[in-house]
């Protein structure tokens, strides 16, 4: 049987003993409020609904778009005059960002539509369906209601605890080196926490490895910045990345290095029990000299699997 076959003859429901916890906001809910639902439940994205209907995902990648949109100047670019003068008056900024409301941000970066899977769909379908154009995937039952919301971390938690399964092993035995190298976007640690969140959106990536030297030592993710959901935080824009990735990590139990990397010579199943193990999203495939050469990603290893 091959690791496709195992996928699908494995039904949804097999992978969950409870589904996950449902958290929603409504359309006429403030940015701020979006925001502080994310932080508070540690999620990625979240269903907007109104009068009872789902009008789609909201995540942190559009919050990121939406920022970003709002830092280009007449033209349409990102200039430095401009960075100054939200640096000269960040509230007047942050309170900007916060006029908008969930259902304006639907969507708003492009990456993340609304695709509903029904509950008896097979891990195959959920595993291929997350690797081609959503990150997350609502649950619904007969009806069209939904149920959850299904993200690759739980599928990689599922397929850790059957590392053994011998269709799983005979793929998760290949070196790491041997998945698709993606070029790896990375900043530095005294780079502005704004200057950073830019290159994510313009890159269309949701971490940047942090290096100094090019020598991988951290990282910053979209989640990392989910904690801006008041105005009056947006002057901690313009501090270093070092220093708000510091702050983050005193409140979180965010890894660190070396969790964040593997090697070139590891195998896929280390890879796989890493990311299960401490639950981020992506490691970066580093050299000998700890530079980061590619990235790999839950979504990687999904549309690895299903291939």
């Amino acid at each position: 049987m091959t690791l496709a076959d195992f996928l699908k003859r494995t039904p949804l429901n097999q992978v969950f003993e409870k589904f996950p916890a449902l958290y929603t906001v409504n359309a006429s809910d403030s940015v701020g409020a979006v925001g502080r639902i994310l932080t508070q439940h540690h999620i990625y994205s979240v269903p907007v609904v109104e009068d009872g209907r789902v009008l789609g995902m909201l995540d942190l990648t559009d919050l990121m778009a939406y920022l970003v949109y709002l830092c280009k100047d007449e033209s349409g670019q990102i200039s430095e005059a401009r960075k100054n003068e939200i640096a000269h008056d960040p509230d007047a900024f942050g309170q900007a960002f916060f006029s908008a409301t969930a259902k304006q941000l639907i969507n708003y970066s492009g990456t993340n539509p609304y695709t509903p899977i029904n509950v008896n769909a097979s891990l195959y379908e959920v595993a291929d369906r997350l690797t081609h154009g959503t990150k997350r995937l609502p649950l619904v039952d007969d009806s069209g209601a939904i149920l959850t919301v299904v993200s690759p971390s739980l599928l990689v938690q599922y397929l850790a605890h059957h590392i053994n399964e011998p269709s799983l092993q005979a793929v998760v035995q290949h070196k790491v080196n041997s998945i698709p190298s993606r070029h790896v976007i990375t900043a530095h640690g005294g780079d502005s926490v704004l200057d950073c969140v830019i290159k994510m959106v313009q890159h269309n990536v949701s971490s940047l490895g942090i290096v100094e030297d090019g020598v991988l030592y951290s990282t910053l993710s979209a989640k990392d910045l989910s904690s801006l959901n008041q105005p009056e935080q947006f002057g901690r824009l313009f501090i270093p990345v070092d220093s708000w990735i510091s702050e983050i990590r005193i409140h979180t139990l965010k890894a660190i290095y070396p969790a964040i990397h593997c090697n070139v010579n590891d195998t896929i199943e280390k890879v796989l029990l890493r990311l299960a193990a401490t639950r981020i999203h992506r490691l970066y495939i580093v050299d000998e000299a700890k530079h980061p050469v590619s990235v790999v990603s839950l979504r990687d290893l999904l549309q690895l699997f299903v291939q």
